[in-house]
């Protein structure tokens, strides 16, 4: 397996910007890109693969034993440009209440060129085709696969500020965004290439929030969020290969809080968060039977539903130009699912991390010497899964042909 990969781009963004504490403030730009992307990916399967072929095809694979191995390779170029114009502007209504509206117009043109050869090992003039399992011919290099992905779109932003008081201000905010359509260009089975463009992606989100200084040592910010997607855009590995799909329609809600404080020589910062987000429509791929598959009601892929952060550090001076720093960062993520059919023996189950540093340096913060630390408890967890018709059959893993993979 390999890739070769080349990117060259142009790229400027130019913009116009008033003092900020102005009663009227505002930012104003244009954006250009010019991109392209060449790849090209490899790949063979060797003798080591017939059993699991045979398995896959249910069949005795005839003349196996002359195996020795069959592969394709997938060519690609993308080429991208993006042009956008974008303003935002804030206005105080009040000493106590400002708004603040955006808006970008974003023109997005790509074009795929992409084709694809399957390399077979031939016994009395017939193909073993076992890499047919995987990939198939896509065009040639003489007549490639053309596919468009072009988008015009505008995006906006809308919000209130009020300070409760010197030290408490309270907003609330909506924002429309946009990712750009694109290009699956790994390996397909597809000959027709039907499944090469994946679809744009919408998000609504609402927020409610407040943001509390009450001195230069102390902070505290807490924030209440409702998304909607439409079309979110994700990526998987399941099945054959690696794409994204579009999941039409995905929706949840979150919290999140914040606190900093500063003693004289000590300080912690303290952070939060909840998850709540479900697939409302998620078709994708099929069961054993063939029949389709779709994964509403099933988590986000790898979203923690709860997350918890707590870094507490001491200063301890020991001239009056070093001092020695004392730290620790103690970091729990909840259990977080790997794949969208929310696989419980691939899935990252919630975990505690602590890392430590110990470190000497001046007053001036010129250098510094430190002696540091990660996952001092050694605790032991999946950090990514896959799901693929192939790989290492886990402890109690269903059973059936579909394998997965873990680090």
């Amino acid at each position: 397996m390999g890739r070769t990969q080349k990117l060259r781009n142009v790229s400027q963004e130019i913009r116009i910007h008033s003092p900020r504490d102005e009663k009227f403030s505002y930012i104003g730009g244009l954006y250009f890109l010019n991109e392209q992307i060449a790849a090209i990916d490899t790949f063979s399967l060797q003798k080591d693969f017939l059993p699991v072929g045979e398995e896959i095809l249910g069949a005795p694979v005839p003349n196996g034993a002359l195996f020795t191995s069959e592969g394709y390779t997938t060519n690609s170029t993308i080429h991208s440009r993006s042009l956008a114009a974008f303003a935002s502007g804030s206005y105080a209504l009040t000493k106590q209440l400002r708004l603040t509206a955006g808006m970008r117009l974003t023109s997005e043109r790509r074009r795929l060129s992409y084709w694809q050869q399957v390399q077979n090992q031939y016994y009395n003039g017939q193909p073993f085709g076992l890499i047919d399992i995987y990939a198939t011919n896509v065009g040639s290099q003489a007549t490639p696969v053309e596919r468009n992905a072009d988008n015009t779109v505008l995006s906006y932003d809308l919000g209130l500020d009020y300070r409760l008081s010197p030290f408490i201000m309270g907003y609330a905010k909506f924002v429309r965004g946009f990712k750009g359509a694109g290009f699956n260009t790994s390996v397909t089975t597809d000959p027709e290439g039907t499944g090469l463009v994946f679809k744009p992606e919408f998000v609504n989100n609402y927020e409610l929030g407040f943001k509390s200084k009450f001195s230069e040592r102390t902070r505290f910010n807490a924030a209440l969020f409702y998304t909607d997607y439409i079309n979110k855009q994700e990526l998987l590995d399941q099945g054959t290969r690696v794409r994204v799909a579009n999941a039409p329609k995905t929706r949840g809600w979150g919290a999140e809080t914040e606190f900093s404080g500063m003693l004289k020589n000590f300080r912690v910062d303290v952070s939060m968060g909840y998850l709540h987000f479900r697939y409302i429509d998620f078709p994708f791929g099929t069961d054993e039977a063939g029949n389709p598959v779709n994964y509403a009601g099933n988590h986000l892929l790898k979203a923690p539903d709860f997350t918890f952060s707590v870094a507490p550090e001491y200063t301890l001076p020991i001239t009056d130009q070093l001092r020695v720093f004392l730290g620790m960062n103690i970091n729990h993520t909840g259990k977080a699912f790997n794949d969208i059919s929310n696989s419980d023996i691939i899935a990252r189950q919630a975990a505690t991390i602590v890392n430590g540093r110990l470190s000497l340096a001046p007053r001036n913060g010129k250098w510094s010497i430190a002696l540091w630390g990660k996952n001092l408890g050694n605790t032991l967890f999946i950090q990514h899964g896959w799901e693929y018709d192939w790989g290492i059959k886990l402890p109690g893993a269903d059973q059936g042909i579909t394998g997965w993979s873990c680090i």
